[in-house]
C-alpha cells in the first residue's frame, strides 16, 4: 500500500528542489578578464648626480689629496641593479688622463627598482695637475645587463 504525501509536503518538496538547483547552476554573468602583470623592463636606467664636491689634503699614507663628494644614483626603468665599481679618472686641463683610482662599491652596493641611493664617497689621489675627474659607475641590472654611467666632475 502506498502512502500519500500530506498536502503541505506536496508544496515543500518542489520548493526545496528549486532552491537546491539555483546553487548548482553556472554563472550567467560575463567572465572576468585574466589578471595581467605589467611587462618587466628589459634594462635598468640609472641617473647619476654629484654634489658637495671638496678637495683637501689626504689623511691616508701614500696619497696627497682627497676628493670627496655626495653621489646619488636613481633608477627610473623599474629594474634594480648591483654596483660593480665606482672609478675616478683624474685628468689634467687638456683632458689627458693623469691618474685612476676606484672608490669600490662597498659604500653603495645596490639601487632598487624605481629608487634612489645616496652616499658620501672619498677617493684619494696624488697628481696635482688634476683639473677634472671623469666618474664612472659600473653596475649589472637584475636581468644581467651591464650598465655604465659617466659623469664629469669639474
Amino acid at each position: 500500500m502506498r502512502k500519500r504525501l500530506a498536502p503541505w509536503m506536496r508544496l515543500v518538496v518542489p520548493a526545496l528542489v528549486a532552491v537546491s538547483a539555483v546553487g548548482c547552476g553556472s554563472e550567467t554573468g560575463p567572465t572576468p578578464p585574466p589578471v595581467t602583470q605589467p611587462p618587466r623592463p628589459s634594462k635598468a636606467n640609472i641617473i647619476v648626480t654629484v654634489g658637495n664636491v671638496t678637495v683637501a689634503a689626504s689623511p691616508r699614507s701614500g696619497f696627497r689629496y682627497r676628493l670627496a663628494f655626495d653621489l646619488t644614483l636613481r633608477e627610473t626603468a623599474g629594474l634594480g641593479a648591483k654596483l660593480n665599481f665606482i672609478r675616478c679618472d683624474f685628468r689634467d686641463s687638456s683632458g689627458a688622463a693623469v691618474e685612476r683610482q676606484e672608490a669600490g662599491s662597498n659604500t653603495l652596493n645596490r639601487v632598487e627598482a624605481n629608487a634612489s641611493l645616496t652616499g658620501r664617497l672619498t677617493v684619494d689621489f696624488n697628481d696635482s695637475r688634476t683639473a677634472t675627474v671623469l666618474l664612472t659607475v659600473s653596475a649589472t641590472d637584475d636581468n644581467g645587463n651591464p650598465l655604465e654611467v659617466t659623469f664629469l666632475i669639474t
